[in-house]
């Protein structure tokens, strides 16, 4: 495993306060949730923040929001996606960004998407 870089560093502890803010989702509209800006932060440090997303396995929709917020931060705008499956099958839903691999949807169609929006610069 590589050493981390100050960016990988930075870019932890912004997915650490993008986590936080997470645990209120409930109490927030998701398409605004007030997400701290990693514009500052080299794009690189975006190994950092998946790497993150990926080994906590917190709810899909706090990752995907997390995710779209660092990269329409980093000038990449995609959306996020919610889908669910079919009653019959056993019903339950996912969120994922649009560009993801089909994999990612797990058998899911989608219902609703949260547009990426370029976010300004924030601390």
């Amino acid at each position: 495993m590589p050493v981390p870089t100050p960016d990988d560093l930075r870019a932890g502890v912004w997915t650490f306060r993008c986590l936080a803010r997470c645990r209120h989702l409930d109490e927030h509209d998701v398409r605004t949730v007030p997400f701290p800006s990693s514009a500052r932060i080299g794009p690189r440090g975006g190994r950092a923040v998946l790497r993150l997303l990926r080994d906590r396995e917190d709810k899909c929709l706090s990752n995907a929001l997390i995710a779209q917020a660092w990269r329409s931060d980093h000038g990449d705008l995609v959306d996020v996606v919610i889908g669910v499956t079919a009653p019959s099958s056993g019903f339950t839903a996912h969120a994922w960004l649009a560009d993801a691999p089909e994999a990612a949807r797990a058998g899911h169609q989608e219902i609703h998407r949260i547009p990426a929006k370029a976010r300004a610069a924030r601390s």
